[in-house]
């Protein structure tokens, strides 16, 4: 109960910020400005294992919009055409040709990692994206999604579908990528821990669909009648459905990387579900990452930047990043949001599991959101450090605080200082006094929580008026009706082996409503569908199985 009364608050405390710090800018500031006329330009390396992939195009796209709104920036695509001698020939290139950066997603990891210590040696920053590399020294950062916990996600629909048990296909990808490798490691934290799961048939599928048809065929050869296939990317898995469907099979196939197709073919039936692991925010953060450190030699707080990876099914589909690709799904897609914002995250002390909790809760939320940047200061449970960041955070003018003080007294001179200088605070946890213009309160009430029940708003709506007459900074503050708390359980039903070979033919149900942002809230339902076969919905993140 804790622990979700903490993610509740979390999730308000975020939705606040947001709110406080999307009041309308003043004529003329339209959020980033590009580079003055004349100023430095830079070319960045943006090297993927190949551009034959669906997923690599997509996140290619993400870099050029994102690029194309910082104005000084162009970006050069090197297409290793899927083969590792050719990436490799890439970076070398990178280096004589004296590229200012480069963004990089290594085709397989040992092989990549020599040239791109030669990279960094060469004094060019790189970034790696997507997929991690081992044993370069130097990197500036990577930037990715947490394929453990991806793997994990679709190991929990398995076992919560098959409580009794089941035999599964399992499809990997290329040998020697840190996907392939982190994602099967994830499944096999959770169907091991079960016990009563058995992976009758694991081979290479290399993420390639001809492959994952292929494979699945050979497969099914020997194993006729699997109860569910797992495969590591979304073009291994629709090669799957075409396999399962020439066979006859009608068991849960599920993906990864919520391609669009993929997306399509949960909302059909044909796919369970796939893990939305959200390219375009990782490749949005990766460029700016690099554009932070040549524009300004600043350096990410953490070098390894993970977003949280969700599994996507017909109960949640409205929230796969991709949506509103595919034909007919464009009013279920979320808004993009206008422009990145920095939110501080002040506590006492890291040192303190409590406090390690909520930040990762903050986190989680920051990530969903897509546009926020949560700097985390670790006050070290000293006073003096806790106020020396307040002061740091003004002179950065990050858009926004929380903070948990330390204590009240000593932090509530301070903590005015960053009000009066216009930046939205909030108080978790721990309540100061004194301080006049605090955006929100200190701790979740039942009042608070039950408000927050109502029609949620736009997240820009309604702020605090200006006076005219008052020298005092505007205090922005979030819209009352903040959030909708989803009372609706999405615990799925436990399918036995025999009801799964065997699925019930029914009308699509309408999804749910789930805790989300005011801004997400506010999307247009997708229409319901005609009547296809369904699975039952495994909820995104469970308890793993004893054992």
């Amino acid at each position: 109960m804790r622990k979700s009364l903490l993610a509740i608050f979390s999730l308000l405390v975020i939705l606040a910020m947001v709110c406080g710090a999307c009041a309308p800018a003043p004529a003329g500031d339209q959020g980033a400005a590009p580079a003055a006329e004349g100023g430095q330009k830079y070319t960045i390396a943006f090297s993927v294992p190949g551009m034959n992939f669906p997923f690599f195009v997509h996140m290619e796209k993400q870099v050029r919009d994102e690029a194309a709104k910082l104005g000084n920036v162009e970006i050069v695509t090197l297409d290793g055409q899927d083969k590792t001698e050719k990436q490799v020939a890439d970076m070398e290139a990178a280096i004589t040709k004296g590229y200012d950066g480069v963004i990089v997603s290594p085709r397989t990891a040992d092989a990549l990692a020599p040239v791109l210590q030669q990279v960094v040696d060469a004094g060019i920053p790189v970034v790696t994206i997507d997929r991690s590399v081992d044993g370069v020294n130097g990197l500036l950062g990577h930037v990715g999604a947490d394929n453990v916990i991806g793997g994990e996600q679709q190991g929990n629909a398995i076992v919560t579908m098959f409580p009794d048990g089941a035999k599964i296909i399992e499809l990997l990808g290329t040998p020697g990528a840190s996907p392939a490798i982190d994602r099967s490691k994830g499944l096999h934290n959770i169907i091991d821990a079960a016990g009563n799961v058995e992976v009758v048939c694991q081979q290479t599928g290399n993420f390639n669909r001809a492959d994952g048809l292929t494979v699945t065929e050979n497969c099914l050869g020997s194993n006729p009648n699997p109860d569910a296939i797992v495969a590591a990317n979304d073009d291994m898995a629709l090669g799957a459905v075409e396999a399962a469907k020439a066979a006859g099979l009608t068991a849960p196939i599920i993906g990864f990387d919520a391609l669009p197709e993929a997306i399509q073919a949960v909302n059909e039936g044909s796919l369970y579900g796939s893990v939305e692991q959200f390219p375009g925010g990782q490749s949005r953060t990766a460029l700016n990452t690099m554009m932070a450190f040549l524009d300004g030699g600043t350096k990410p707080e953490k070098e390894i930047n993970l977003l949280s990876p969700k599994l996507i099914t017909k109960d949640n589909i409205g929230e796969a990043e991709r949506i509103g690709e595919v034909p007919g799904m464009e009013a279920a897609a979320a808004p993009a949001p206008a422009e990145k914002l920095t939110i501080a995250f002040s506590v006492p002390g890291m040192s303190f599991p409590f406090f390690v909790h909520m930040e990762k809760q903050v986190r989680d939320e920051a990530a969903k959101l897509g546009n926020i940047e949560i700097v985390t200061l670790d006050g070290q449970d000293k006073t003096e450090k806790q106020v020396a960041d307040m002061e740091a955070v003004i002179t950065k003018g990050y858009d926004g605080l929380i903070v948990s003080p330390r204590t009240a007294d000593a932090l509530a001179p301070v903590l005015q200082q960053v009000v009066d200088a216009g930046i939205p605070v909030i108080t978790i946890d721990r309540s100061v006094q004194g301080v006049n213009g605090l955006l929100g309160p200190s701790a979740p009430t039942t009042s608070s929580v039950a408000n927050s029940r109502a029609t949620p708003s736009s997240p820009c709506s309604p702020m605090a008026p200006r006076s005219s007459n008052s020298s005092a900074p505007p205090v922005r503050r979030p819209p009352s009706t903040a959030l909708r708390v989803s009372t609706t359980s999405s615990t799925p039903p436990a399918m036995s082996k025999s009801s799964a070979s065997r699925p019930a033919t029914s009308t699509a149900p309408t999804a749910s409503p789930s805790p989300k942002t005011a801004w997400a809230a506010t999307r247009t339902r997708m229409p319901s569908s005609p009547p296809m076969t369904t699975w039952p919905s495994a909820p995104s993140r469970l308890p793993r199985p004893p054992g």
